[in-house]
């Protein structure tokens, strides 16, 4: 299961070039690119994979959990609008949040020049 969530969202922010160097782009490929040093790539590796998925599991929990909970509470169900309205919220929270992780994540590390 490790393996399919690697595949699927930490190694595609990674690339190793011809020299064997490995470079880490936190936008994507299009993005600027990191040198990432031979010592630190397990921990950036383990960064990325960690934000991933508690970026998947606030997800889940700001746009299921919470508004089935409200709703549970409170007796009543949320009209639409409040449930896009606080989803909207949340994708910002969580976007500001992802965001703010990779600019530590990449902290110290070498930017590489860009393609073209």
């Amino acid at each position: 299961m490790a393996r399919i969530f690697d595949w699927l969202f930490v190694n595609q922010l990674f690339h190793t070039t011809a020299r064997g160097q490995t470079i880490f782009y936190p936008n994507g490929q299009t993005g600027r690119g990191f040198l990432v040093p031979p010592e630190r790539e397990a921990d950036v590796r383990s960064g990325v994979r960690r934000l991933a998925l508690l970026a998947l599991a606030g997800t889940f929990a700001l746009v299921v959990l919470v508004p089935r909970l409200i709703e549970t509470w409170w007796g009543f169900t949320l009209p639409l609008g409040w449930f896009i309205a606080g989803t909207a919220v949340a994708l910002v929270v969580i976007v500001a949040a992802i965001i703010m992780q990779l600019a530590r994540l990449t902290a110290g590390l070498e930017p590489v020049p860009t393609r073209g």
